[in-house]
């Protein structure tokens, strides 16, 4: 199997993910600029509450849309249970989020967690057509219109932010100065109507998959059986990503939390394209796999595992080493605003990316998840990221409750390794992966500059 078959659906990935790496710099220099540390940390775990319940989202309603929506008879009860499921997870974190709002706020030791979970339920709701329709392109492998949905949101935040900035001065070159005009309200009301404006995109965009039926096609004892666990396993693997904010605040408390947030989600921010390419790439290696396995061709199932790992890795080791050379200092300090660039005891944000950049070479490795998934064995990825979890949230804690918050980082990078050791192993076991298939795509670059020459 070569991946010259795929290269389109590659290409519009990596097109996409270039999308969400130029709205990271978008966020690192018009909106961090222009709202303060204290507010963007809160605000950022506001956004970060919301995805982890989206995760859950998908993977209790949504992978079936994948995994048994691709048969025409079987997609309409499929959409049926899977937007029943996720209106229920929905109205059932937003009812969490407004009675114990004030629990919560003072276990987290800030009292601006009032004012983000009374907004948390107004953008999950305004996002659910923009997910549905995500889910329908990943299943019909649709990268095209998957980057045109995510460009409606990306590029309608990034218009309001330059829109407003330029209304507050007169000269346009102070759009980039840092200056302090948004606060959490005002920044959630540019989040939340680029939602609506996406969902009614990814709506338009896939109004065909739209269909819904009771006629059963398929149990939904199945449906659930084949979801829960990798609910689960997507919960777990995300908890380090996304609650790892919500670690750091309740260790640090109202002291310095909201502040030290704010610091570690800018580094988080410039380590996006390392985790979204990975996650795009896991997005075309899971269905291909699903239908490589059903046909029984396992092996044409590692060779793209294989190959995809390797041509990653090889890249992030060699943006590893120009980071690490100090190349791109220069370039990455004139995206950030200067109040980020203050060396300070909290945290220097240049160094804490540069310590999560360590978690950059085992990241291609997550993507094993994707041939044991499609293998039917969910539970070896439950057990394997119930392992790595439970590392990184007692490396984060450590380090927090310490208040050595330089390390904090490190919990990320516990989690990272953590995994790609084990699925490496895995892999060795089970499936007979050698380590140097890994590196493949040496010896597959050299052969195709060989030919050309």
């Amino acid at each position: 199997m070569k991946l010259a078959g795929n290269l389109d659906k590659i290409a519009w990935t990596i097109i996409d993910k270039a999308l969400f790496v130029f709205f990271a710099v978008v966020v690192l220099k018009l909106i961090m600029s222009s709202i303060s540390i204290s507010d963007w940390g809160v605000f950022q775990q506001l956004i970060q509450i919301h995805t982890f319940i989206f995760v859950i989202i998908d993977g209790l309603a949504l992978q079936s849309v994948i995994q048994y929506g691709q048969d025409k008879n079987t997609a309409p009860f499929v959409n049926t249970v899977s937007m029943v499921l996720i209106l229920i997870i929905s109205l059932f974190a937003s009812l969490i989020a407004f009675v114990f709002q004030n629990q919560i706020a003072w276990l987290m030791g800030e009292d601006r967690y009032l004012i983000i979970l009374n907004l948390l339920p107004l953008m999950i709701f305004a996002m659910i057509p923009r997910f549905m329709s995500i889910k329908f392109l990943y299943r019909d492998l649709n990268y095209r219109n998957l980057f045109v949905t995510n460009l409606s949101y990306f590029g309608v935040i990034t218009l309001i932010v330059i829109y407003i900035k330029s209304n507050q001065f007169s000269n346009l070159s102070e759009v980039f100065d840092d200056k302090v005009i948004f606060d959490i309200d005002s920044l959630f009301n540019i989040y939340f109507y680029s939602a609506i404006v996406s969902s009614a995109v990814g709506y338009i965009l896939t109004r065909h998959s739209w269909k819904f039926s009771l006629k059963k096609s398929i149990t939904i004892r199945q449906i659930l059986n084949f979801n829960t666990p990798i609910a689960f396993s997507s919960v777990l693997h995300s908890m380090p990503k996304l609650l790892d904010v919500l670690i750091i605040q309740f260790t640090l408390g109202k002291n310095s939390g909201a502040d030290v947030v704010g610091i570690y989600s800018g580094a988080k921010m410039l380590m996006r394209g390392f985790e979204d390419l990975t996650s795009a790439i896991y997005g075309i290696i899971y269905p291909l796999s699903r239908k490589y396995i059903a046909r029984g061709e396992l092996e044409n199932a590692k060779v793209l595992i294989t190959k995809a790992i390797s041509f990653m890795l090889l890249f992030f080791i060699f943006i590893s080493l120009m980071l690490y050379t100090g190349l791109f200092d220069g370039i990455i300090n004139s995206i950030l605003p200067e109040k980020y660039k203050i060396d300070s005891e909290l945290m220097n944000l240049l160094v804490a990316f540069k310590i999560l950049v360590i978690a950059g070479i085992a990241l291609p490795f997550t993507t094993i998840a994707g041939i044991i998934n499609a293998d039917d064995k969910p539970m070896v990825v439950v057990k394997i990221t119930l392992i790595s979890v439970l590392l990184s949230v007692i490396t984060f804690g450590l380090f927090g409750f310490l208040e050595m918050t330089q390390l904090i980082p490190l919990g990320l990078v516990a989690f990272y390794s953590s995994i790609a050791i084990s699925y490496i192993f895995y892999l060795r076991k089970h499936y007979n992966v050698q380590l140097l298939q890994y590196f493949r795509a040496i010896p597959d670059t050299w052969h195709y500059i060989k030919n050309k020459i």
